[in-house]
């Protein structure tokens, strides 16, 4: 059963309390999200904007606003790891708009009934910005950015530091590693990271750290349906050979991957030009049909079957989120939740971007349950199907080109 952690009014609820963690770190429900939009006017973010127009939503715009609906809608349903990194929104730093900012602003004050103890942010070091402006030569610059990133955030200590890239630094990966054991020592996290690293790089990188009594506690990299799915899942194995936890970034591949986007309707359901051509969309429609096949199976297992342990959680956080926010929640499974619980079954932490209210209920939708063995089958023969129709699309088009025949038809 989900385990409670009461805090006056407020029940937070855990449903995978109980699930056999790599290590010490312990990401609630297995799900977590990502920050890369926000305070980046080039992916909707309007700083100078109270209220949002009609058209503006539609369009994809959210105010700072947004932000704090989004956290305490999240934190409300289970889901409390958020990801963020001072390269997020970097251009609006001066006016405290960054992303690091709207994450210390937006977890320092959830709401009134949610205590900002269960805040749990995790945020990056990036070795290749910083060598812009001075010399990297010790660990002393990493605890430098560390205690800049806790300013920014308006905190004194961060769950979770990640390496975002291991490269260009030139201290080396020694280096690397006595600056987050140094921050590790003084208190600045409580936990450290790496993200896209390769499998022979990130077995020495654990070593060093283990020689300095620092434990590798997770690694980020690229992990969907649509993208590096045969080289995510290969690493979530060896993850969890090394007692590391995998978080996949993102996890929907800019809407290929949610079954959104799909043949039948480009734009996803808005109006104007459609976000992606036909003839791309065309490719992944296989898979598209089994993420359909799979969300009305495991809607309606999850509503009928009354055994499942995993029925119940998902019951107990329906009901749970109809007391709390006295509404009537959506209990229709998605394309868009089978996709993100593809990955959750698959054993990694997916991290999706959110950036308004919508968008944070329908990723709580993806709370208390996961896909069976049968469904995950389902859903790897829909990836292998589209894959074959790509590459024989692909060798359609060699043959056109090289032969110079003018086709009339489009052959998607």
């Amino acid at each position: 059963v989900a385990q409670r952690k009461k805090d006056e009014e407020f029940t937070f609820f855990d449903t995978m309390a109980d699930y056999d963690d790599e290590n010490e770190l312990h990401i609630p429900n297995r799900i977590g999200f990502g920050t890369a939009a926000w305070g980046d006017e080039q992916r909707g973010f309007m700083p100078d904007v109270k209220k949002l127009k009609k058209k503006e939503k539609r369009l994809g715009k959210f105010v700072k606003k947004d932000c704090q609906r989004v956290y305490a809608t999240l934190l409300e349903g289970g889901i409390k790891f958020v990801d963020t990194s001072p390269a997020y929104g970097k251009s609006l730093s001066s006016r405290s708009l960054s992303s690091e900012h709207l994450t210390g602003l937006v977890t320092e004050n959830p709401s009134s009934n949610m205590p900002n103890e269960l805040s749990m942010v995790a945020t990056k070091f990036h070795p290749t910005g910083i060598l812009k402006r001075r010399p990297l030569s010790t660990a002393a610059a990493i605890v430098r950015d560390v205690e800049a990133s806790c300013e920014r955030m308006g905190v004194t200590s961060i769950e979770l530091y990640q390496l975002q890239s291991h490269k260009y630094y030139v201290g080396g990966m020694n280096a690397l590693a006595d600056g987050l054991a140094e921050a590790v020592n003084v208190g600045l996290c409580n936990h450290v990271g790496v993200c896209n690293m390769p499998e022979n790089k990130l077995r020495i990188f654990q070593e060093k750290l283990e020689e300095r009594g620092i434990t590798l506690a997770t690694h980020q990299f690229e992990f969907s349906l649509t993208s590096n799915r045969r080289e995510g899942a290969r690493m979530i194995e060896v993850c969890k050979e090394l007692g590391i936890i995998p978080i996949a970034h993102t996890p929907l591949d800019r809407g290929f991957a949610s079954g959104k986007y799909n043949a039948m309707d480009p734009s996803g359901g808005k109006f104007g030009n459609p976000r992606y051509k036909f003839v791309v969309l065309d490719r992944w429609t296989p898979l598209h049909e089994a993420l359909g096949k799979v969300a009305e199976r495991a809607t309606l297992r999850l509503q009928v079957d009354t055994t499942s342990r995993m029925s119940k959680s998902f019951r107990d956080r329906q009901k749970q989120m109809q007391d709390q926010q006295q509404k009537k929640r959506e209990t229709e499974i998605t394309k868009c939740q089978v996709a993100i619980n593809y990955i959750v079954t698959k054993g990694a932490v997916p991290i999706p971007g959110i950036k308004n209210k919508q968008d944070a209920e329908e990723l709580l939708g993806c709370v208390g349950w996961m896909l069976t063995d049968e469904e995950m089958e389902i859903v790897e023969n829909g990836v292998e199907r589209s894959e074959a129709k790509k590459q024989k699309n692909s060798v359609f088009f060699k043959i056109r080109r090289l032969k110079k025949v003018d086709y009339n038809v489009d052959p998607y």
